[in-house]
């Protein structure tokens, strides 16, 4: 019995990543927000001259409760946080992706935002590009000037404000 765990040919490389913001509505209103036929439908605009987007997923608090009489902490499985993306991006005058985004700084709306890993999928056609969709925030949008040598970029901080859905194929079968 073999015991492969991966190869070479099975890593995914960030190049060719792409992040996409929500044309055509802030949020998914009326819709099961698991529904990853729904988030494929809404208009996406990609924003351009990403350096990096970060990490972002669920991460779960420890909550600890330390009765007087043992003194011996006990712990338990608190809320989950699905992180914050930090992207950077080189700042241009004609990325509406971009533009978009800095507007939306400090918008009390939410938007949904999809991020589209460089594989395409090999069970034929039809398949969609791996993603994740989800819905945050624009908390920040600071412009980060370097030294001569750098380029001027932007540098926006998006809490994820609820499920993160991943999938890979068509019809929302993964």
């Amino acid at each position: 019995m073999s015991d492969v765990l991966g190869t070479v040919q099975d890593l995914i490389a960030s190049k060719g990543t792409k992040i996409y913001l929500c044309e055509s509505a802030p949020i998914m209103s009326g819709v099961e927000q698991d529904d990853l036929d729904a988030f494929d439908a809404l208009t996406w605009i990609e924003i351009g001259m990403v350096e990096s987007i970060g990490e972002f997923g669920p991460e779960k608090t420890i909550g600890t409760f330390t009765p007087l009489g043992t003194g011996i902490a006990c712990k338990f499985s608190g809320t989950t946080d699905n992180g914050e993306l930090s992207l950077s991006i080189a700042k241009t005058v004609t990325d509406e992706g971009l533009l978009d985004l800095i507007a939306l700084q400090g918008a009390p709306a939410e938007t949904a935002f999809k991020v589209e890993l460089s594989e395409t999928g090999t069970a034929g056609t039809g398949m969609k590009p791996h993603r994740y969709v989800f819905n945050g925030l624009v908390r920040s949008a600071r412009v980060t000037l370097g030294t001569g040598d750098d380029v001027v970029k932007v540098s926006v901080a998006i809490p994820v404000t609820g499920d993160i859905i991943e999938g890979t194929a068509v019809n929302g079968t993964p």
